[in-house]
């Protein structure tokens, strides 16, 4: 996809009832195909190698639209789904991925120097990194672990996240087990900047013995090291451990909801 054609897209996202691409830069999808761009619809294809599926980008002004042009396709998965809509694509066979919400934490004050005792991943361990969270696959919905050119990338790549890194924890054989992905954003906010826990992942065998806890607290430590005054991080609904413990570390739910749908 062309950079004149992104630019065009975006220009024309106010013709739509809905899209997906309100946080998508052309850098995402540079090498995505424009498949349709009508008065209707416009339909972006391309391979998605975080969720390691076929992924489409769409605006439209009602669902039967983009049932319509993907109802003979298999295999790929569509985002930013709206609530409304969610009953027409399943009865047309499509099934829910995910259903993500935000959680935010206010403040960091009860955060403490904990970072200071963390190790972080380095680049040459990428793909131990990547076996954790691959061990975790499917333990929630949508979640699909990452690969260690993705890691790489997290730990190296310039981009709005800053002080990008990845805090660990090892076994008694100094393997790692545990993972959290973390940075700060929003620095130039008037409410100061963010700590983003992006992903966190414990090996199966080693799940409920404090360690993700203990993960998220170094990683905010972390993040308050570098200028963060709060936190956001985003939770499948479906996974009650896991916001339970975030609930339990300050977060707190916001009303909103991020819909995404698959077909098999």
């Amino acid at each position: 996809m062309k950079e004149e054609a992104f630019i065009k897209v975006k220009e024309a996202l106010g013709n739509y009832l809905y899209h997906s691409l309100t946080y998508t830069e052309f850098e995402d999808i540079a090498d995505y195909e424009l498949l349709t761009e009508t008065e209707g619809l416009i339909l972006i294809s391309g391979f998605n190698r975080e969720a390691d599926s076929r992924h489409y980008h769409w605006a439209a002004l009602s669902p039967e639209k983009v049932i319509e042009a993907t109802k003979e396709d298999h295999n790929f998965y569509l985002e930013f789904i709206p609530e409304e809509w969610v009953d027409t694509f399943t009865q047309a066979g499509y099934i829910v991925r995910d259903k993500f919400r935000d959680y935010t934490k206010p403040d960091l004050s009860d955060i403490t120097n904990e970072h200071s005792h963390a190790e972080f991943l380095k680049v040459d361990e990428s793909h131990k990194a990547a076996e954790v969270t691959m061990s975790c696959k499917g333990q929630s919905r949508g979640f699909t672990g990452q690969t260690q050119e993705w890691i790489v990338e997290w730990l190296t790549k310039t981009e709005d996240i800053v002080h990008k890194a990845v805090v660990l924890d090892r076994n008694e054989e100094k393997e790692i087990i545990g993972v959290c992905f973390t940075g700060v954003y929003g620095v130039n906010s008037q409410k100061g900047p963010v700590a983003w826990i992006r992903e966190i992942a414990v090996n199966p065998r080693y799940q409920n013995k404090g360690i993700g806890r203990r993960l998220i607290r170094q990683a905010l430590s972390y993040c308050k090291s570098h200028g963060a005054v709060r936190a956001f991080l985003a939770a499948d609904e479906c996974n009650v451990n896991a916001i339970y413990l975030y609930k339990s570390l300050g977060f707190q739910p916001a009303a909103d909801t991020q819909i995404d749908i698959m077909r098999e």
